[in-house]
């Protein structure tokens, strides 16, 4: 089930900015503007977490996610709840949900982004001091992975986007707006191959994307990019 909701793809740039990351923005009908499942979540300043697959059980790990956050912020009076405990905590979630008795395990993946604070590299970085956004995958089994620059979760042909990606040098963009414009057109075009050898050229979906950005100074942003090519400003929690 994880594997069957729209791709999410992530992408930290090299430089230390930030990442980008985006996700096809899909509704049962052109009359319904939201389907109420928030993809891009802010967990905190550091740390924000997107999810594919069963978008009822999606919502039920982002909820459990910002109650850990919360909880956290109370009891040890951090504004950041630390990445590490973020994700151990997170990931022994999906693994109880595959022992619980009368359950079944979560039917969706999680794509964590984490961007340290400017005064937390050398703690929150890896050994060698970079200061990249990390990207982190979570699957229903609970196994954790980080994978950067580049990361892909839900369906689509994720290794063939990815590859896309490197060739079009996405994590060396210029800019955030740079990096952004190359994902969109990369995710546009490997979808569209999909649609192109099954329908008539008038019966092919018009695709529109949620498109977000963490940087320091702006945090999460996301906005909603139409089939038409505009963009709609959106808050911090779509």
């Amino acid at each position: 089930a994880a594997a069957l909701g729209p791709p999410v793809v992530a992408v930290s740039l090299s430089s230390g900015s930030g990442c980008v990351l985006a996700s096809v923005f899909a509704t049962p009908s052109p009359l319904v503007e939201d389907d109420g499942t928030a993809r891009f979540v802010r967990i905190s300043d550091t740390i924000a977490i997107s999810h594919s697959g069963v978008s009822a059980d999606g919502r039920a790990v982002i909820a459990a996610a910002q109650r850990m956050a919360v909880e956290h912020a109370y009891t040890f009076d951090e504004d950041d709840v630390p990445i590490d405990v973020f994700l151990e905590e997170l990931s022994a979630l999906f693994q109880r949900y595959t022992m619980k008795a009368g359950s079944r395990p979560f039917g969706c993946s999680v794509l964590v982004a984490h961007l340290p604070l400017t005064d937390n590299f050398e703690d929150a970085a890896t050994s060698n001091g970079n200061r990249y956004c990390r990207l982190y995958r979570i699957d229903p089994s609970g196994a954790v992975q980080m994978i950067t620059p580049i990361c892909c979760i839900g369906g689509g042909n994720g290794d063939e986007i990815a590859q896309a990606l490197e060739e079009r040098g996405c994590a060396e963009a210029a800019s955030i707006e740079d990096a952004e414009t190359i994902l969109l057109d990369v995710l546009r075009t490997e979808l569209e191959k999909d649609s192109m050898t099954s329908m008539e050229t008038e019966q092919r979906p018009r695709l529109a994307f949620l498109s977000s950005s963490l940087t320091r100074e702006r945090g999460l942003a996301v906005r909603k990019v139409l089939p038409v090519d505009t963009a709609i400003d959106t808050d911090s929690n779509s």
